[in-house]
């Protein structure tokens, strides 16, 4: 098995470990200011962020990153409408069939990380089944198992790293 242990010697040497500590301020909607200690270890290739491990997109009439500048691109011509509720903005409209979607650019590695994922959704067909729609989705194809999944499947919502997640309570309707 000599070609195995070539391949295992390559994957040796293709990874790095990386153990860093860092203080982020977060600022408050007072005048106060919190900060909270971070140390993480990480098997993964590292990325700096130039202006944090924040992102922020809008989606206003855009898929721009107005924090971190990690600004998405459109595939396949996905549509920004005004939502038909009161107030001011615009919405991200994809239409599955016409496999639609936001990509960005560099992957951010949720390894040993606490972190937020934030959406309204207005899901106009839900089917029960064996249906998947994906809503936030990352794939590190460099590094196995590292694949974060946020979907509805069936009529649940679901978090998952590769298979190994979390199903919602609640079931999901469509407006009648």
């Amino acid at each position: 098995m000599v070609g195995e242990k070539e391949e295992e010697e390559d994957d040796d040497e293709r990874k790095s470990t990386t153990t860093s500590t860092s203080t982020t301020t977060l600022p408050t909607t007072s005048t106060s200011t919190t900060t909270l200690p971070t140390t993480s270890t990480s098997t993964t290739s590292a990325v700096a962020y130039a202006n944090g491990t924040y992102s922020f997109w809008p989606m206003e009439n855009n898929a721009v990153d107005i924090i971190s500048g990690l600004d998405g691109k459109g595939v396949n011509s996905p549509t920004y409408v005004t939502p038909d509720i009161t107030g001011s903005g615009y919405a991200l409209k994809l239409i599955r069939n016409s496999n639609q979607y936001i990509t960005i650019p560099i992957f951010k590695s949720f390894v040993n990380t606490s972190f937020t994922v934030e959406m309204w959704i207005y899901p106009t067909t839900l089917i029960n089944g064996g249906y998947y729609f994906g809503l936030f989705t990352q794939y590190d194809g460099a590094t196995k198992d590292h694949s974060l999944q946020m979907m509805i499947r069936g009529l649940q919502l679901t978090l998952d790293f590769y298979g190994g997640g979390v199903n919602g309570a609640t079931s999901l309707a469509t407006k009648p």
